[in-house]
């Protein structure tokens, strides 16, 4: 089905296997299914071919199995938070909640917040760490499966393949001690900022600490080998401990684009999130 006015053409697919056909005919098009940040970022009175996902009942359903539960691309935030607020680890729920408004939730997709070419929103950290993968299909494919980590290239580009379409994110059900999600700002504002961290404490270790930073839309900032030193310290962890920790990781900055407010509101971010650790290791 189509949808046509003097310069845009909008075409309806009904089916994947459709959609897919629609996009190796019409490579140009753009792929859109909540269109919140599509419609607002396309200059008005351009010429342009949409491709709208929102028909597409395929890519709006969310399964789960005993490891894992998968998420149409094209599904509102308004339904995951619906269907899987009591299955999906906090700190996505707690990022969901905090894009936009309810008016933006209710038709805002978790594919296209990943999918946005311009820039990194704020799914993007908290999948990461979440250690997410994203399935992509093209014609003449069954699809490939994406680390999200593999997503995005270092200058924050999407490394999605010409003809390729995202089609589910796949989330891991793991169970965490204690997580956080911050953000700063916005995107059109000044020193934008996201935060997230997960960690899991069993018999008095660490056994598994995960964060990430996302800085001006596009810097990605996440280092394995410090998140791989903490693993194995036994908690609480010491005062010098954390300090070490909070400036190796600030030091991470240094090669990306931030600033000292910046890097002051990681320090303290590391800093709280520590402390929680300890705390729940201290009520238990």
């Amino acid at each position: 089905m189509r949808a046509d006015d003097a310069k845009t053409r909008v075409f309806l697919p009904v089916t994947l296997n459709e959609t897919i056909q629609f996009y190796r005919r019409i490579p140009d098009a753009t792929i859109c299914a909540g269109g919140t940040h599509v419609f607002r970022s396309t200059p008005e009175n351009s010429a342009t071919e949409f491709i709208s996902l929102h028909g597409v009942e395929e890519l709006r359903r969310v399964n789960r199995t005993e490891r894992y539960i998968e998420i149409g691309a094209a599904t509102p935030f308004r339904d995951v938070l619906t269907i899987g607020k009591k299955l999906l680890p906090r700190v996505l729920t707690n990022a969901i909640e905090r894009i936009g408004p309810p008016g933006i939730r209710n038709i805002a997709t978790l594919g296209g917040n990943l999918c946005v070419r311009d820039h990194v929103l704020t799914a993007h950290p908290v999948l990461h760490i979440l250690d997410a993968r994203v399935e992509a299909r093209r014609h003449g494919s069954s699809g490939r499966w994406i680390p999200i980590g593999r997503l995005r290239g270092a200058d924050g580009s999407l490394e999605i393949e010409d003809g390729e379409i995202l089609t589910k994110i796949r989330v891991p059900l793991e169970s965490w001690s204690a997580d956080a999600f911050e953000t700063f700002g916005d995107f059109g504002g000044a020193n934008p900022m996201v935060l997230c961290a997960v960690a899991r404490v069993a018999k008095g270790f660490l056994t598994e600490f995960r964060l990430a930073f996302l800085v001006a839309g596009t810097a990605m900032i996440r280092n394995r080998e410090l998140e791989a030193e903490l693993v194995g310290r036994r908690v609480p962890l010491s005062d010098r401990e954390t300090a070490v920790y909070q400036e190796r990781m600030v030091e991470s900055f240094s090669v990306r684009r931030s600033n000292t407010i910046e890097r002051e509101r990681a320090r303290r971010f590391i800093a709280w999130f520590l402390d929680q650790i300890n705390r729940k290791r201290a009520a238990t």
